[in-house]
């Protein structure tokens, strides 16, 4: 007599026989999330722009998103689980300390992305005169450039001129580049407040 055997039967029995596991989820690891840098300043004053901006993106693209921002310690090994960094504030903010320089400078090294945002819309005062110290001491000898106009970041999804936010003080976004990729995008317009 033929026994017949079927690939589903086969697949239920694997975990019998010791051949199979259980299959787990990536869970937020594969998803979008948004990292807020926590420092001495007003660093949380755009989080819902952050959902916002996690929404728009789920929205209009594949990648699938966590639609919260998560503050994070810049000392955290956790930092290293978000690719992107938002580093906003209001006004003027402490020196960082030895350590958060040291964890910031690896995580941009080693391949992460951040987002500066003034959301005080200061220029050469405020938060934007604390993040160029803090960002000279983070990475010593690479200077902020303006973002040419030709960049990818003005033509990937819609063909921009510039880069208003709620406000429109300063036309030019400025960057620096480690390699051949942009490692932290700075902006004084309060990006995340008009989104």
């Amino acid at each position: 007599m033929a026994f017949s055997f079927s690939r589903r039967t086969l697949l239920r029995s694997l975990p019998l026989l010791g051949l199979g596991r259980q299959a787990l989820a990536f869970g937020e690891g594969a998803r979008f999330v948004p990292g807020v840098a926590q420092h001495g300043g007003r660093w949380d004053g755009r989080l819902s722009g952050l959902r916002r901006l996690a929404w728009e993106l789920q929205r209009r693209t594949s990648v699938e998103v966590v639609p919260e921002a998560r503050g994070l310690a810049l000392t955290s090994p956790r930092l290293f689980d978000h690719p992107f960094l938002y580093f906003g504030g209001d006004g003027e903010f402490p020196p960082l300390s030895p350590p958060e320089v040291e964890a910031l400078r690896r995580y941009l090294t080693f391949g992460g992305f951040m987002l500066a945002d003034a959301n005080d819309g200061s220029g050469g005062r405020g938060f934007d005169s604390s993040f160029r110290r803090e960002l000279a001491r983070v990475l010593p000898g690479s200077a902020l450039e303006p973002v040419p106009s030709a960049h990818v970041l003005f033509k990937t999804f819609f063909l921009l001129d510039s880069a208003p936010g709620r406000l429109f003080l300063h036309p030019q976004l400025h960057m620096v580049n480690l390699g051949n990729r942009a490692a932290v995008v700075y902006s004084q317009n309060d990006l995340a407040g008009a989104w």
